[in-house]
């Protein structure tokens, strides 16, 4: 994966299969938090995405303070 062409072609792979796994999560009735937690999982599991990922998480005190219970409604 040398080419910057190739680069691209594998991060827009890694964050189509993140997509279709949060879209999975929700179209089972999944709340949206659970579709992008499954989301960034797949992610930060992809080798090409995985800097991005980093470049763009909170802190690990912000993430841990969201209330459990906050929800979206349709």
């Amino acid at each position: 994966m040398g080419h910057p062409a190739d680069a691209a072609a594998a991060h827009q792979a890694g964050v189509r299969k993140a997509l279709e796994t949060g879209y999975a999560v929700l179209s089972r009735g999944g709340s949206s938090i659970d579709a992008v937690e499954a989301a960034v999982t797949v992610l930060e599991d992809d080798p090409p995405s995985t800097p991005a990922v980093a470049a763009f998480s909170p802190p690990t005190e912000a993430s841990s303070s969201m209330p459990s219970s906050w929800t979206v409604a349709a």
